[in-house]
Parts: structure tokens; C-alpha cells; sequence
């Protein structure tokens, strides 16, 4: 993947992140590309990136163009932008620097490789207690963080079956057990268990795994909205 999307508000996390991928990259001074928003970033910028990545890098060495809040940027050049993101000439590395991925276009964080201080890795041999937080954490968020979320996730196709395992334990102990670790009621922790047995047979199709994930965190329920009881589907 050439897209990274640096999610954070600490100045300092982000620039010991830039640093590190400049260095990762082997990136000079010359090939090194800053973009600021003037006072918003729109189309004409866009463009000029554009105009930019026609041209061969110096040396022959890798190129990064570092989006400095991303957030800023209108829809339109955001837009522009996702058609430069899907087939990025090769050695053209990108860094998108925002505060708060919901100011940011859906199709932009699935394209991209998220760096965020607020990621927590819960997939690694998680007890039930981890894989309960992780769920508590989709619920609670927004659609751009679910987003960020499922990209910490979905390492790997088998590592996101043995999470989607870990999710239906989860669900069906706490259920179970009435653990009220999870607040959801019994009618949506049933249709919550379907989505994910659903999702991980799409996998097992070799459905695009990082895909299915992303669908199914924006499908899980909302908090506030989970409190009121739900039919069961027929």
C-alpha cells in the first residue's frame, strides 16, 4: 500500500511519524513533497500533485507527498485525490495527516494504511474480555473511526476469521451469561452473531477480507440506538 493516513492531534506524535516514514522510505530532501491547507486544500492543489507525479523523482529514489490536515480539503479535491490514491505511480508514496478521520471521504481510509496513536491491537490471542472491549469500541464510535478500527484488524485474511471466532464467542457469552459487558439487547446480540457468521462465509468465498470488515464494523449497531429493544428478523 502507497497511502498512509496519519490519524492524531499530538504535533509531536505526528512529526516523529513523518520522520519515521521519510527515513522507512529512504525519501530526500528533494523527492519530499509538502502540502498545506491555504486555507482549505481544494481542487487547484489536487492538481498540481497531479501535474506533480508525472514527473520522474530525483535520483530515481522514492517520492512522498505529505497532505498536512487532510481534514481541510473539500470534497471535490478529495474526490480528485481518491482517483490519484487508487493507482499511485509506482515509488509515489502518500502521508495524509488528519485529526479526525470523519472529516474524511469512507472510499479515502479504506484506501489507506492507518498510523494512529489511539489503536489498540485486541486480535492477538485476545481472551474474551479483549474481544468484549473491541466490540464496545465499534459501537461507540463514528463511521470513520469504525473505519480505523477494522484497518488495525484486518492484518491478514486468517487473522480476520480468527477475529470474526473471537466476536461470535463474545457475543454468544455475554448473551449467555447476561454479562451486560456488552450493552446490547439479547434480539441485537442474536442479529449482531448472523452479521458476523454472514461475513466470515463471505471470506471463506474469498471475498475481499479488509473489505468485509470494513462492512461489517459500520453495520454494528449503535449504542444509544441498541438500548431500545429490536425484533428479531424472520
Amino acid at each position: 500500500m502507497q497511502t498512509f493516513l496519519l490519524v492524531s492531534s499530538d504535533k509531536k506524535f505526528i512529526k516523529k511519524a513523518t520522520d519515521d516514514m521519510v527515513n522507512k522510505l529512504g525519501v530526500s530532501d528533494y523527492n519530499l513533497h509538502p502540502i498545506y491547507p491555504e486555507p482549505s486544500i481544494g481542487i487547484g492543489q489536487v492538481r498540481k500533485i497531479t501535474q506533480l507525479i508525472t514527473v520522474k523523482t530525483y535520483a530515481g529514489g522514492n517520492r512522498l507527498i505529505i497532505i498536512n490536515d487532510m481534514g481541510k480539503a473539500t470534497t471535490e479535491a478529495q474526490n480528485a485525490l481518491l482517483k490519484i490514491l487508487e493507482e499511485p505511480p509506482l515509488g509515489t508514496y502518500f502521508l495524509l495527516t488528519v485529526d479526525n478521520a470523519d472529516r474524511l471521504l469512507p472510499t479515502i481510509i479504506s484506501r489507506s494504511q492507518i498510523i494512529s496513536n489511539r489503536l489498540r491491537d485486541d486480535n492477538e490471542s485476545s481472551p474474551v474480555s479483549k474481544i468484549s472491549d473491541l466490540i464496545n469500541q465499534v459501537i461507540n464510535s463514528s463511521e470513520g473511526d469504525r473505519l480505523i478500527i477494522s484497518a488495525a484488524q484486518a492484518k491478514s485474511k486468517e487473522d480476520t476469521i480468527i477475529l470474526m471466532d473471537n466476536i461470535v464467542s463474545a457475543l454468544e457469552k455475554n448473551m449467555q451469561q447476561n454479562a451486560n459487558t456488552i450493552p446490547l439487547s439479547r434480539a441485537d446480540t442474536a442479529l449482531l452473531i448472523r452479521k458476523v457468521l454472514a461475513a466470515k462465509e463471505y471470506i471463506n468465498r474469498n471475498v475481499n477480507y479488509k473489505t468485509t470488515l470494513d462492512l461489517l464494523f459500520l453495520g454494528f449497531p449503535n449504542k444509544q440506538l441498541s438500548l431500545k429493544p429490536s425484533p428479531l428478523p424472520q
